[in-house]
C-alpha cells in the first residue's frame, strides 16, 4: 500500500489531487507499514489547506492558536517538524504571522535537536532554524545535512532535505541549488525508493545535464545502475563521484560492492579499506569489505568484518547472515546455523536466511528440518531457484527423487543456467 500511494503521488499533478491523497494517508495513519512514507509526505506539503480540512473539519472556523493547537494534537504530527508545520502553514495564510516568541521558541528547538544525531533531528534542526530567519546558519546546516545523509545513504530523509532546500530558498532569500537541479534529482530519489530504476536514472541523468559536477547525482545514478545489473556504468559513476568529492565514503563502499559483483575482489577490499578510513562507523563498508574477503577465501578475515558490524548494530539481519555463510563455509555448520537463526529473528520474511540455514542443516544431515526451511524460503519467493534446487538436493538424499525432479525442473525453468 506505501509503495501504491507513493506512486499516485508521483503520477498526480494537481495540488488539490494530491492532498487527498496525502489526507487518505493520514487518516490510515494506523498501519505501521506506511510509517517509511512520512518523510516523503512531508516532502509533498501534509499541511496544504486541502488537507487541514480533510483532517479538521472545523479548520475555516477556528482561529489560529487552536488550529495549531489541534493539529500537533493529532496522532501523526511528532514525526512532522514543529518548525515546517508552523513556517508553512503561516505562508498558507492558515495561522498569523509567527511571533517573536514562536521565533525564539523555534530557535531554542533548533538548539536542542542539534544535540541529537539521529536523520529525523537533523531536518527538524533544519526546519527550526527557518523559522528563525537565519539564513547563515541555515545555509551551513542544509550543506552539513546533505553530506551527513548522503553519507548514511538515507534517501528518504534525503529528499525531505530537498523540500527544506525549497522552503528555506523561498523564506530567507538563499540559493542553493538550480530549482530544476532540485527537482530532477528530488524525484530521482523519490523513483529509485519505489523501485523505478529506469526512471530514476532518467532523472538523474537530467540533473547531471544540469549541473555536470553535481558529485550526488552521479553517486545515486551509479546506486540505480548497479540495482538494474549495469555494473560497469555504476563503476564510472562511482569514480565521477569520488573525483568530485573524495572525501565521500559511502562512494567508494557502493564501488566496492559493484567491483566485489565484477569479480574484481581486490579493488573491493581496497575501496572498502578507503571508506572505512573515512568513516570507521560505515556498517555497509565492513559487509562489503567481508564480502570481497569471502570471495577470495578469507572467511576468518571476512568473519572478522561481519563481527564489527554487528558491533555497529546488532539489530543488522544481514550482518549475521554473511556470517553465517563465512562459518559454513569454514566448516562451522552449528554455528552458522545460530546465526542464520538471529536473522530470521531480527526479519522472519528474510527468504536468503532460511535457504542458507537449510544448506547449513543439510551439511549436518538433518535433510527433513533442511526441506522445512527450504519450503520456507519459497513461501517468500515463489522465483527462489537457488531454493528449489537446494530442497531438490535433500529431497533426493531422501530418496524422494521424483519430487527431486520436479524441484530441478522448476530451478531450471527460473535459471536455464543451471
Amino acid at each position: 500500500m506505501a509503495d501504491d500511494i507513493l506512486q499516485r503521488l508521483l503520477a498526480t499533478p494537481d495540488p488539490a489531487a494530491k492532498a487527498a491523497l496525502v489526507a487518505q494517508f493520514v487518516l490510515t495513519h494506523e498501519d505501521p507499514a506506511l510509517a517509511q512514507l512520512v518523510p516523503i509526505l512531508a516532502f509533498l506539503r501534509w499541511f496544504d489547506e486541502p488537507v487541514v480540512v480533510a483532517l479538521l473539519p472545523e479548520a475555516e472556523r477556528l482561529h489560529s492558536p487552536e488550529l495549531f493547537a489541534r493539529l500537533t494534537e493529532l496522532p501523526f504530527v511528532e514525526r512532522v517538524s514543529y518548525g515546517y508545520a508552523l513556517h508553512d502553514l503561516t505562508r498558507q495564510g492558515l495561522l498569523a504571522e509567527a511571533t517573536i516568541e514562536q521565533r525564539i521558541s523555534a530557535s531554542q528547538a533548533a538548539d536542542a535537536f542539534a544535540q541529537k544525531e539521529d536523520s529525523e533531528s537533523l531536518l527538524e534542526t533544519l526546519y527550526c532554524t527557518v523559522l528563525g530567519e537565519d539564513s547563515q546558519t541555515t545555509q551551513a546546516l542544509l550543506e552539513e545535512s546533505l553530506f551527513t545523509l548522503a553519507k548514511q545513504d538515507e534517501w528518504a530523509m534525503l529528499l525531505s532535505l530537498f523540500a527544506a532546500l525549497r522552503d528555506a530558498e523561498s523564506l530567507v532569500g538563499i540559493q542553493i541549488v538550480k530549482p530544476a537541479l532540485l527537482h530532477w534529482f528530488a524525484q530521482g530519489l523519490a523513483r529509485k525508493v519505489i523501485g523505478d530504476l529506469p526512471g530514476a536514472v532518467a532523472d538523474f541523468d537530467r540533473a547531471i545535464a544540469l549541473n555536470p559536477e553535481y558529485a550526488m547525482a552521479y553517486k545515486n545514478r551509479g546506486n540505480a545502475r548497479g540495482e538494474q545489473g549495469d555494473l560497469h556504468g555504476a563503476v564510472e559513476d562511482y569514480d565521477r563521484a569520488i573525483d568530485l568529492n573524495p572525501e565521500d565514503a559511502s562512494a567508494y563502499g557502493k564501488r566496492g560492492l559493484a567491483h566485489s559483483a565484477l569479480g574484481e575482489h581486490q579493488a573491493a577490499i581496497a575501496d572498502c579499506d578507503r571508506a572505512i578510513a573515512l568513516n570507521p562507523e560505515y556498517i555497509s563498508a565492513y559487509g562489503y569489505r567481508g564480502l570481497a574477503r569471502s570471495a577470495l577465501g578469507e572467511h576468518q578475515a571476512a568473519i572478522a568484518d561481519y563481527d564489527r558490524a554487528i558491533a555497529l548494530n546488532p539489530e543488522v539481519a544481514t550482518a549475521y547472515c554473511l556470517r553465517g555463510l563465512a562459518r559454513s563455509a569454514l566448516g562451522e555448520h552449528q554455528a552458522a546455523i545460530t546465526d542464520f537463526d538471529k536473522a530470521i529473528a531480527l526479519n522472519p520474511a528474510y527468504a536468503i536466511a532460511y535457504n542458507n540455514r537449510g544448506i547449513a542443516t543439510a551439511e549436518l544431515g538433518e535433510h527433513q528440518a533442511a526441506i522445512t526451511d527450504f519450503d520456507r524460503a519459497i513461501a517468500l519467493d515463489s522465483e527462489y531457484a537457488d531454493a528449489y534446487e537446494n530442497r531438490g538436493i535433500a529431497r533426493a538424499e531422501l530418496g524422494e527423487h521424483q519430487a527431486a525432479i520436479t524441484d530441478f525442473d522448476k530451478a531450471i525453468a527460473l535459471n536455464p543456467a543451471y
